[in-house]
C-alpha cells in the first residue's frame, strides 16, 4: 500500500538540519509488508504530515521513530544519531521526544490534574516550575472545570485536550500526533 507524505512547512522557523531522517525504512508484520523502503528527511522545526488511508502505515511509521516497533529494514537517524536500536525510554529521554498516541495517552483514574502531574514529577524536577507548567497547560487548554474530573469521564475532546498537554509537559524537540 502506498500514501502520500506531505510536507507543511513554515520557512520562518525552518533550520536546514535533518532531526529525523528514515533511510530504506520497511515495515512488515508477518509476511504483509506495510511500508517499503520510505526514505524521509524532516528538517528542524519543520512540521510534517502523514496523510494516507487507514492500514497505510503512517502509526506503524510513528510507532518506529518511538521505538515501539522495529523495523523489518532500514534506519532511523534521530538528530544525527542511528537510533534504530535505541529502546524506546532512551530515545524519548535522549533526543526530547513526546507522543501523543491514536488511542488512549491518559489514565483514566486519575483526575486531569493527576495526570499532568504524574508526567511532570518525572519531568521538572523543581516542584515551583512543575506547578506553573501544569497550571499554565490547564488554562491553554481550557481544562480549569474540568482538572478535578477523572479522565474516563471526560469528552472526547477533552481527552484530547489532556494528551497534548501531557506531551507539552516537557519542552521536547520532536513532538509526534498520532491522530491529534
Amino acid at each position: 500500500m502506498s500514501f502520500l507524505i506531505k510536507k507543511f512547512r513554515i520557512k520562518s522557523f525552518k533550520e536546514e538540519r535533518p532531526i529525523i531522517e528514515l533511510k530504506n525504512l520497511t515495515i512488515s508484520y508477518g509476511n504483509r509488508q506495510i511500508v517499503e523502503q520510505l526514505n524521509l528527511s524532516i528538517q528542524k522545526n519543520e512540521i510534517c504530515g502523514l496523510l494516507g488511508p487507514n492500514g497505510a502505515g503512517k502509526s506503524s511509521i510513528y510507532h518506529c521513530i518511538l521505538g515501539l516497533v522495529k523495523p523489518t529494514f532500514g534506519n532511523i537517524i534521530i538528530d544525527g544519531t542511528d537510533a534504530t536500536n535505541i529502546p524506546t525510554h532512551l530515545r524519548c529521554s535522549k533526543f526530547g521526544i513526546s507522543w501523543v498516541p491514536q488511542y488512549g495517552g491518559s489514565w483514566s483514574d486519575l483526575t486531569v490534574y493527576e495526570n499532568l502531574m504524574a508526567i511532570a514529577e518525572i519531568q521538572i524536577k523543581n516542584k515551583e516550575e512543575r506547578l506553573t507548567k501544569i497550571n499554565n497547560l490547564i488554562r491553554k487548554f481550557e481544562l480549569e472545570n474540568v482538572m478535578k474530573l477523572k479522565s474516563k469521564y471526560l469528552s472526547g475532546g477533552q481527552v484530547r485536550k489532556l494528551t497534548l498537554a501531557m506531551a507539552m509537559v516537557k519542552n521536547s524537540k520532536i513532538l509526534i500526533l498520532d491522530e491529534p
